[in-house]
């Protein structure tokens, strides 16, 4: 109830206005909030020393109150001081008056100068520990986002922006954490700790091109990058091109492009076979980000969502105990070999119907030294 009114005696009220100085944020456990009062909002030059009373309640649920009503009258009985931490549930607001002292007819009566109705940020529970990994080789931090933070040897948490990934060539332990969202109370989350070492031999992860490889383009949201190499081949009479996708290169530009992005590997030059590759720990980086992988060639195009390969599934299948990044993954179209061409054509011919588009075959398939899926 907002407005103007009679107290008892007939003499106009008003509104008690809003309460100064007073802020609220998310407290030191989950589901509470911490009050913050500023000193000088405690004296008045009209009301003297004024003292803040606080309930709890339902949104709604406490009606403005007039200037000059009695505190008590509203249910308001507790003093709340600078730095008090108050549990609130989802949907309560906290009701809080600045009372002051007169001189009445019976003593000292306490009455209403200011009022608040706060809805106060809440402390949230802590994120669980990011699924990150280390990329010794690369010195990178596999499925780094935006939404996290790190810490290198024991210093100051740095917010990762997508361009200040740190430098981790050396023997450096990292942790690395979901910041803190303060819009809604959440605070950090547990932390993952990687470690990377100086090994005395560099060695290069599985997407380094060789130097028989030819450079290739990939697209990364439709930006054209310089992060693959092809290499070509033959297999039962078919050309082949594998295009092998440079691990560290495409985690960069994933992290600066954020979730669901879409990856493009364009193979122009005419070949019956075209192989995109990438390491387990690449898809697995995708899948968090829940990217798209499309192949495209002149016959065809095959997309498919990096969350539908589930690396989980195929690592369980080759064994635990083998890293992401000594698993290949590749994705195929292909165009059918001669023997199937004819088998085909000789189906078409028995059944009387002919065939509109060629055949072309799909598909995935991931390995590990003789190990396969």
């Amino acid at each position: 109830m907002v407005g103007w009114g009679n107290n008892r005696h007939g003499e106009t009220v008003n509104p008690a206005p809003p309460v100064g100085g007073l802020s609220w944020s998310p407290g030191s456990e989950i589901g509470t909030t911490k009050a913050t009062i500023a000193d000088e909002n405690l004296h008045d030059e009209h009301y003297g020393d004024l003292t803040l009373k606080y309930r709890i309640g339902a949104a709604g649920s406490v009606r403005q109150p007039y200037v000059g009503e009695d505190p008590a009258a509203y249910g308001f009985d507790t003093e709340l001081q600078s730095g008090d931490e108050l549990a609130v549930s989802p949907g309560q607001h906290i009701y809080v008056v600045a009372e002051y002292e007169e001189e009445g007819e019976d003593g000292i009566d306490k009455k209403i100068a200011y009022w608040s109705d706060a809805d106060p940020v809440v402390a949230g529970a802590p994120p669980a520990a990011p699924s990150v990994s280390a990329d010794d080789a690369a010195n990178t931090i596999i499925g780094l986002t935006t939404a996290m933070e790190y810490r290198i040897d024991g210093g100051a948490y740095v917010r990762y922006d997508g361009t200040n990934a740190p430098d981790l060539s050396g023997t450096h332990t990292i942790k690395v954490r979901v910041a803190a969202d303060p819009a809604t109370g959440t605070p950090a989350g547990a932390d993952t700790t990687l470690s990377f070492t100086s090994p005395s031999t560099p060695v290069p992860s599985m997407s380094t091109p060789s130097p028989q490889d030819r450079g290739v383009d990939v697209l990364v949201n439709g930006k054209v990058e310089s992060i693959g190499a092809a290499t070509t081949s033959t297999r039962l009479n078919q050309t082949v091109t594998t295009v092998i996708v440079d691990e560290h290169k495409l985690e960069q530009k994933l992290a600066a492009e954020g979730q669901k992005s879409v990856v493009t590997i364009p193979v122009n030059t005419k070949f019956d076979v075209v192989i995109g590759e990438l390491s387990g720990r690449m898809i697995q980086s995708m899948e968090q980000k829940q990217a798209v992988i499309e192949i495209k060639t002149d016959k065809a195009t095959y997309t498919i969502p990096a969350q539908q390969i589930n690396m989980g599934s195929i690592s369980k299948q080759l064994g635990n105990t083998i890293a992401l990044q000594d698993i290949n993954v590749q994705i195929e179209i292909a165009a059918p070999n001669e023997n199937t061409v004819k088998l085909t054509e000789s189906s078409a011919q028995k059944g009387n119907f002919s065939i509109v588009v060629p055949s072309i075959d799909f598909m995935i398939r991931a390995s590990s030294g003789d190990k396969k899926d």
